[in-house]
């Protein structure tokens, strides 16, 4: 329970700073979990609603509830129809419930709309390698280290898909 709260304050800290408003999370965060979402939502305006419905799904991964997760990253990419980050966490929710090509889809379109992010590359790279398309993973791994070059599971796969290479 005091993790929630702690995560709920976190969330109403991030939600104030964006909307310039006093940090006064402690006293708003002290009934319940979703009285804090409520008041979260609440201070955010059209230019962060988003990044609130990204942060709520954040949060509902953290307590497990991959439906609200789900939901939160719909309801961000409906506000804003660029939000990279929540393309790449349907993405990963899509391939958790066996969606292969729709994970794949979600991944190709954070990695446009954000080319500075390593996260959907290296998603996109992972699920290839698993099919078996090692050129494409390969392409996208080399992607998420050129956005983070220091990147270490990325180095590992472009190493493991080089020994792959050289034994073909």
């Amino acid at each position: 329970m005091f993790a929630l709260h702690f995560c709920c304050a976190l969330l109403l800290t991030v939600i104030c700073v964006l909307v310039c408003a006093l940090p006064l999370f402690p006293l708003l965060c002290v009934s319940s979990p979703s009285a804090c979402l409520e008041k979260a939502l609440s201070l955010s305006d059209d230019s962060s609603a988003a990044d609130v419905w990204f942060n709520i799904g954040n949060l509902a991964v953290g307590i497990g509830d991959l439906n609200l997760a789900y939901q939160a990253c719909k309801i961000a990419i409906s506000i804003d129809a660029y939000h990279a980050e929540s393309f790449n966490n349907l993405g990963i929710l899509e391939l958790r419930k066996g969606n292969i090509e729709q994970a794949r889809s979600n991944f190709q379109t954070a990695g446009k709309l954000a080319p500075h992010m390593f996260e959907p590359f290296f998603n996109g790279a992972l699920v290839s390698f698993k099919l078996g398309d090692c050129q494409e993973s390969f392409e996208l791994a080399q992607k998420a280290l050129e956005a983070f070059p220091e990147h270490t599971d990325s180095k590992e796969l472009i190493k493991q898909l080089k020994k792959h290479f050289t034994m073909l």
